[in-house]
This record gives structure tokens, C-alpha cells and sequence, in this order.
């Protein structure tokens, strides 16, 4: 019997990727994460936000908070209630780097903004890039 060696599959292996398809991928990723702080930067001084934790849990639960803008680097128990409440009521997510980014937007501290008109929420969700983005899983 000849002696054949099976290749073992190493979990290291790595995947060759053209880097002209890296490069766009990584310029579509950067233009979304730039266009919301754009457009959250042109609209904050509108009257479609609501600010803050509690006021948007309120507003998710009364059906009006149709959009949530979480920061990646908000409390976990806040991230844990937005995700048990879209189970049950129905309203998108986009997550942001950090919480900074709203604090140097709005120049106030806020953890959470809400967005409450369908028409602003398909507004920003068709100029980042689809029907539901979000920047983490």
C-alpha cells in the first residue's frame, strides 16, 4: 500500500484576496461610517431626534422611534435592551465607533439618538448604503 498523506487543514490558513477588491471594500466601509456623522452633523439641530436612553425605550415601545443610533462603545446592558426590544417591536439599528462621535455632533453627552419620521429614516438608511446598516453584527 502506498503511503499517502492527508493534508492536514490548518485554521491559519489564509485566503488571497485581490487587493483592488480590498481596497474597494475598504472605501465603501469608510465613506458609509463617514456619511452617517455627515449626516447626523447636517441634521442635529432638526426636531427628529429624540436623545437618550430612557426617552428612546419609551419611544420604541410607544411605536414612534423608528431608527436607533447606538454607539459600539455604549454600557452592554443598553445594546442588550435595543436587541430584546427589535425582537418584539420593529425599528432599525446603526451602529457607530463611539460615543464621542455623537458627544463632539450634538456638543452634549448622549448615549442613544432616536429618529422618529419614516421619511428621515429611509432618508439616511438609502445614503448609507441600504435597507439596514449596521457596522457591527
Amino acid at each position: 500500500k502506498k503511503n499517502k498523506k492527508k493534508k492536514k487543514k490548518n485554521k491559519h490558513n489564509k485566503i488571497k484576496i485581490n487587493i483592488e477588491i480590498l481596497l474597494k471594500m475598504i472605501s465603501i466601509l469608510d465613506k458609509s461610517e463617514q456619511s452617517i456623522d455627515k449626516i447626523l452633523i447636517g441634521m442635529r439641530n432638526s426636531e427628529y431626534f429624540i436623545y437618550g436612553v430612557d426617552d428612546n425605550i419609551e419611544g420604541v415601545k410607544r411605536d414612534k422611534v423608528k431608527l436607533i443610533i447606538l454607539p459600539k462603545d455604549v454600557k452592554e446592558k443598553y445594546k442588550e435592551e435595543f436587541l430584546n426590544l427589535r425582537e418584539k417591536y420593529k425599528f432599525k439599528i446603526i451602529y457607530i465607533e463611539k460615543q464621542e462621535q455623537l458627544t463632539d455632533i450634538f456638543s452634549r453627552n448622549v448615549n442613544v439618538i432616536g429618529v422618529f419620521d419614516k421619511s428621515v429614516v429611509r432618508g439616511i438608511l438609502k445614503k448609507i448604503g441600504g435597507d439596514e446598516w449596521e457596522y457591527m453584527n
